[in-house]
């Protein structure tokens, strides 16, 4: 998160090259989220995410090796993050087919807080780490501590030894897997709720795309941030701190109050916060801005992926929910790219303030929804809406 914008700031001085790399990190999504989860239906979910784990450990341990070895190149720099993106698309695939059945659909939404928050945890420390580790070594470097990661979590997979699907019927390998992607889609565009919340996700990722991928270039502009020091990593964890609280405050949220306003709400407070981070005056003020965007933003994510989970049989969790996140995070490399294009000629400020427009267009569509008969208007835990 830290160390691959960094290193390529420092060797391109380019708004646009390092937007990019959050770009290139989202376009595996878009071009293979479909067929990940339509395989993950089909295929040992376990296996899918132990063989992804153990290659991007690989693609990870390369960069510090070439760099040992003087051969390290801006162009292997992007590879490894496209390569990591890629074998992510087919591990979230599966990870998102398998909570399903190891818990009750009533315990969803615990269980994915739960889980989460382990991952915003790690997250909130990661960044500061990485920025830590950016002032005693070079950032090539840095990347191995990562590595090491990918294999720890591969090991804890193995050691899970609840199956990680349901018994069903025996399934016609013979169908083809692109009448299994239809199915999928057409689950996902019928069923209004879920359609409707996809919709309003995408119009964050695509402000969120843009200003977090130009978060380097925002601290060293707007923040007069001129080295790498371990205030960059906390303005990462502040987010990660939001988001951390917010994984752990929808549950709650959402069992009490009605999904559809709480996610216009959301969405709203997005578009005030990111409008509030453009025109920050300084370092704590960001923080603080930066703190709150993040927060917002996960509770937006959290209860579009809840919502998904919740109306989506389990026979296409994977599919619908790979589909769902493909098109709701297609917006992350079409803001990453407009960024850093509209970062190269306006100052970064106006930019963030730019972004803004579309997460407001997204609470417009989220509040439309909630009105009159709308499909987010009586959204709730208590009587979810039966899938069509």
């Amino acid at each position: 998160m830290v160390v691959l914008p960094v290193l390529v700031y420092s060797l391109t001085r380019s708004p646009a090259w390092v937007a990019s790399v959050n770009a290139i990190e989202a376009v595996p999504y878009i071009a293979l989220g479909l067929l990940a989860g339509a395989v993950a239906d089909r295929l040992n979910r376990k296996k899918i995410m132990v063989a992804c784990d153990g290659t991007a450990a690989l693609m990870l341990a390369a960069v510090p090796a070439a760099a040992a070895l003087h051969l390290l190149v801006l162009a292997q720099v992007f590879i490894v993050a496209l390569g990591i993106a890629t074998v992510f698309v087919w591990f979230d695939a599966a990870n998102f087919g398998t909570l399903p059945t190891l818990v009750d659909r009533t315990q969803l939404p615990v269980a994915a807080s739960l889980i989460g928050s382990s991952g915003s945890l790690a997250l909130l420390i990661g960044p500061t780490l990485g920025a830590a580790l950016l002032t005693v070594m070079m950032a090539p470097y840095a990347l191995g501590f990562d590595a090491a990661t990918y294999v720890m979590s591969a090991l804890l997979l193995v050691s899970i030894r609840q199956p990680f699907r349901r018994p069903q019927l025996k399934q016609d390998r013979r169908e083809h897997i692109r009448t299994d992607i239809a199915e999928g889609l057409r689950f996902l565009w019928h069923q209004p709720v879920i359609r409707t919340m996809t919709l309003s996700v995408f119009c964050a990722c695509l402000s969120w795309g843009g200003a977090f991928g130009l978060l380097v270039v925002y601290a060293n502009r707007a923040l007069h941030m001129t080295r790498v020091d371990v205030r960059l990593g906390l303005l990462y964890s502040a987010g990660e701190l939001g988001g951390l609280i917010s994984i752990a405050a929808v549950p709650v949220l959402i069992k009490h109050l009605a999904i559809g306003r709480l996610a216009a709400v959301f969405l709203a407070a997005n578009a005030a916060a990111l409008a509030f981070l453009s025109v920050a005056p300084s370092y704590g003020w960001a923080l603080l801005a930066f703190f709150f965007y993040e927060l917002v933003y996960i509770m937006v994510t959290a209860t579009g992926v809840t919502v998904r989970q919740m109306l989506t049989p389990d026979h296409l969790q994977s599919r619908v929910n790979t589909a769902g996140r493909m098109i709701a995070w297609g917006g992350t490399p079409i803001g990453a790219v407009l960024g850093g294009l509209l970062a190269e000629v306006l100052p970064i400020r106006l930019t963030f303030g730019l972004l803004t427009i579309s997460v407001a267009v997204g609470a417009g569509l989220a509040g439309w929804s909630c009105l009159g008969s709308g499909p987010l208007s009586a959204v709730c835990l208590s009587a979810p809406i039966p899938p069509p």
